[in-house]
């Protein structure tokens, strides 16, 4: 943190703080969508950008709810509101207890697009190994984007469940170059 000093005034002193490292995130708030979703308590789509970065109970992330039997595509979007300039994509993995990494893709795709129709891949990922608890950072050259999608298209199974298949993040950020 670093503080600054305001002012004075009647005997006291007003100090503003300001915490770096998220204040670049041009996700926090952004608007979500996917291919499907589960939504409860603990998952949604507003947990892949509520800042928590730690699957915490009631603040999971977010994760698919589709086809969970069978490998399959899915997919999330990020809407930031107003085309910016980004060069990195960061995506928590789920870290409680017993399913650290999990639910991470395989195979993904980061793109970016301005209008939500055409899309650049920016990062492409194949045979990615299971991620411990520590965040996944992808860097690519500055573009300019209003939306950033994350596409898997070789999901993890379950390792109690080899039937099951998602896709899942604690937190998704999005910042600039």
């Amino acid at each position: 943190m670093n503080g600054t000093q305001r002012g004075t005034g009647w005997g006291y002193s007003m100090w503003e703080f300001e915490v770096y490292g998220d204040a670049d995130n041009l996700a926090a708030g952004a608007t979500v969508s996917a291919t499907s979703s589960v939504e409860n308590a603990n998952w949604s789509y507003s947990k892949a950008v509520d800042g928590q970065r730690n699957s915490v109970s009631g603040s999971m992330g977010w994760t698919s709810n589709n086809s969970l039997t069978t490998n399959h595509t899915e997919a999330v979007t990020l809407d930031l509101g107003a085309a910016r300039t980004v060069g990195r994509v960061d995506l928590y993995p789920r870290n409680d207890a017993g399913n650290v990494g999990q639910n991470f893709p395989i195979d993904f795709t980061i793109r970016t697009s301005t209008d939500n129709v055409n899309w650049t891949t920016r990062v492409t990922r194949t045979g990615y190994a299971q991620p411990g608890n520590a965040v996944q950072s992808f860097a690519f050259p500055a573009a300019t984007a209003r939306y950033v999608k994350i596409e898997g298209t070789n999901l993890r199974p379950n390792p109690t469940d080899a039937n099951r298949y998602r896709m899942a993040f604690a937190e998704i950020e999005v910042h600039g170059a």
